[in-house]
Formats: C-alpha cells, sequence, structure tokens
C-alpha cells in the first residue's frame, strides 16, 4: 500500500471513529486524531505501537517498551528566551564554557536587577563519550530524571543538544526519550544569547560556589552511537561507489568525488560540455572519436593499441588511459592552451582540484567550457 492510500485509509478510520457513538470511543478516537494531525501518519503509527493499554480498537499488541522513533505531538516541552518574573527566580544554569570535557550546572539564584548567587556547582561528564555535546545530553537528563527539583534550566539557544530538542523532525530515540522526561518533570528551558551566557557564567566563577566532584552519567546509551556510527559508515560507503558508477570514465578521471559533480547544475552545461563529458574528443581532421584506450590488460599486439586516441603521442607508463586528461597534464600540442588555464604546474592532482573547483579559486562551469574546448 502507498503512503497516499495509507493516509486516506487512516483518515477515513478516524473520521468514523469520531462519530462513534460510545463517548470513551469516540473520545479515544479524538485523541488519535489530534496525534494524525499534528504529526502525520509516522506518529500516528507510533502512537499505535507504544500506548501503554494492553489491546486496543487498531488490533495492535500494546505494553512493548520498545522506544519511540517519532516524537509525540501531545508533550510538549517549554522553552522561550522571556525573562524571569518574581522578585527571585531558582535556577539551573548549564554551560560547558569552563571545560569541553565536562558540562557545568551551576544552582542560581537571580533576584531583580542585578543580584545573583551561586549556591552550588555540579560537574557532569559522559562516562563513555566525554564531549561537549553528550555531557550536555547527559546533564539535561540528569536534571529531568535524577534530580526532580530543577524546574528551571537556562541555556544558550545556540546549544546544538537544545536545536536537537527543537528539531521535531529528530528521529533519535534518545532525543524523543529527553523530550519526554523534560515535559514528564515540567522543566521550563529558558534561553538567552551566546554573549549573555558567557558573561552569565563569567561572574559564576567568580563567585566560587561549593562543587561537588566529577559525576559520571552512564545516559545516553553510547552503544547506539556505536552502532549507528558504524551503520553510517557503511551506508557512506555503498553511496560513494554507487554514485562514481554514475559517473563516466571521463568523470571519473577528471574527478572521483561524486558531491563535486552532483553540485555543478546541469542547466548551465553547455552542449560542447556535455559531450566532452561522455568521453568524446576530436582528432586532427576533427573528427569525433572516443579518447579512451583500451583497458590494461586487454591491449593487443597492434602498437597503434598504446597512442592515445586523436593525439599522436604515445602513452607512458603511469600516464592516464584518457585522452583529454593527457592533453591537459601533459600533451605537448596543448602546452600553451593548459599553461592559460591551469599555469605552469599542471600536476594531475593539483589539475583535479581546479576543475571542478574543490580549491575554491575557479567556476567549476567555467573551467569545464575551457576543457571543452581542448577536447572538441
Amino acid at each position: 500500500m502507498g503512503m497516499k492510500s495509507a493516509t486516506d485509509s487512516v483518515y477515513r478510520e478516524l473520521i468514523k471513529g469520531c462519530a462513534h457513538p460510545n463517548d470513551n470511543i469516540r473520545n479515544d478516537y479524538i485523541i488519535m486524531a489530534d496525534i494524525f494531525i499534528k504529526g502525520g501518519l509516522d506518529c500516528y503509527l507510533e502512537e499505535c505501537k507504544t500506548t501503554n493499554t494492553e489491546e486496543t480498537r487498531w488490533g495492535i499488541k500494546k505494553g512493548t517498551n520498545k522506544p519511540r522513533y517519532h516524537f509525540n505531538p501531545m508533550i510538549e516541552i517549554t522553552i522561550n528566551d522571556k525573562p524571569l518574573r518574581g522578585s527571585g527566580n531558582l535556577l539551573w544554569v548549564i554551560s560547558n564554557y569552563t571545560n569541553p570535557r565536562t558540562c557545568t550546572t551551576t544552582l542560581t539564584f537571580m533576584a531583580r536587577g542585578t543580584g545573583i548567587a551561586a549556591i552550588a556547582e555540579e560537574k557532569i561528564q559522559n562516562s563513555t563519550y566525554r564531549v561537549s555535546y553528550y555531557n550536555m545530553l547527559s546533564a539535561l537528563w540528569r536534571g529531568a530524571r535524577v534530580n526532580k527539583d530543577r524546574r528551571t534550566i537556562m541555556m544558550h539557544k545556540e546549544e546544538s543538544a537544545l536545536r536537537a530538542l527543537q528539531n521535531l523532525l529528530n528521529r533519535d530515540q534518545r532525543i524523543i526519550q529527553l523530550r519526554e522526561a523534560i515535559s514528564q518533570g515540567r522543566i521550563t528551558i529558558k534561553t538567552i544569547s551566546k554573549d549573555n551566557m558567557t558573561q552569565l557564567v563569567e561572574k559564576l566563577r567568580k563567585l566560587k560556589p561549593p562543587t561537588s566532584e566529577a559525576i559520571s552519567e552512564n545516559w545516553p546509551n553510547v552503544e547506539l552511537q556505536k552502532e549507528a556510527n558504524h551503520r553510517t559508515q557503511l551506508l557512506k560507503k555503498y553511496n560513494t561507489v554507487e554514485a562514481q558508477a554514475y559517473l563516466t570514465r571521463t568523470m571519473r578521471q577528471l574527478c572521483m568525488i561524486p558531491t563535486a559533480w552532483q553540485e555543478i547544475p546541469l542547466d548551465e552545461l553547455t552542449n560542447q560540455t556535455l559531450i566532452m563529458l561522455t568521453g568524446l574528443v576530436t582528432d586532427e581532421y576533427r573528427k569525433l572519436v572516443r579518447g579512451e584506450l583500451t583497458p590494461i590488460g586487454t591491449i593487443s599486439q597492434n602498437t597503434d593499441c598504446t597512442k592515445f586516441p586523436g593525439c599522436k603521442c604515445t602513452r607512458r607508463a603511469g600516464s592516464p588511459s584518457n585522452t583529454l586528461v593527457h592533453r591537459i597534464t601533459e600533451c605537448p600540442k596543448y602546452r600553451k592552451a593548459r599553461e592559460e588555464i591551469f599555469g605552469e604546474d599542471t600536476q594531475t592532482k593539483k589539475v583535479n582540484k581546479i576543475i571542478l573547483g574543490i580549491d575554491h579559486s575557479h567556476s567549476p562551469v567555467h573551467m569545464l567550457k575551457k576543457l571543452a574546448k581542448i577536447a572538441l
């Protein structure tokens, strides 16, 4: 069943359920319809699988402890940059400015005006990955699940962990779990600018609050991250090999990086450039020929097979098998044209970087147009 068909089927079922004569059933359908409207089909299906009841009319058994992979739109967290109200506020300031390998949480009392007092300080670090992102997640988790008195947390608005919490398309189950923990703990997150946070941290450091020993937190589960990293590397390697397979031999010899080619807008390439990228070059009679030597290992005894198609030059050991690459790196006939484009240094590695603008000194489209004049 396609995504559109599945969405339409759920939509029709929810409409029927919202008109059910039984009040309890109708209310359940209304709740599920609200989830469907706010979060779409993925969130709706996720809610069907993770509800606490034993079994529902949706035909799916419940009660499993499987982690969620889509956020629950019914759960909201309070994040704002509104100024603190009242004569005094008790809050936890979370930062990692003093030491990136630990996350510092300071219990702070802020009064109206410039009044500020640092009551206590904790240093929290992830038990495995002692980097700022994981330390921040561990500190937030500890504030939401371990220390129930942390009702207000202050962070700077550019914090990567905070952005992950605000991204409703995030499929990281740990972020979704942290969102739910913050919501259940009724925690409010106050955000301030990075500059204001820096000034606040400096003030708190000067007050020298009592500091406990570094606390090692084993959440989030880094084993999941290791598995995710491994799968990401395999997927990246597979995608790179697959993308390289779609490049022509000429494109591969000019540059093996698929993403460099993908960034070039096709509508800006001329017909000559496209013909060149297929591997065609012109010979001395202005006739189009395929500018590729026979692959190594299958060269016949004919000595002409060792000459570049379209050029009279003999291929030397270690030279490229492509006529275009030969012309822009070593062919004597095209030396002047080559130096006008690349200068005197025409090493293959440097040329490859210049061609697709990897060194950010030339426009790839403009450079390919120049190469087309050499090829054709």
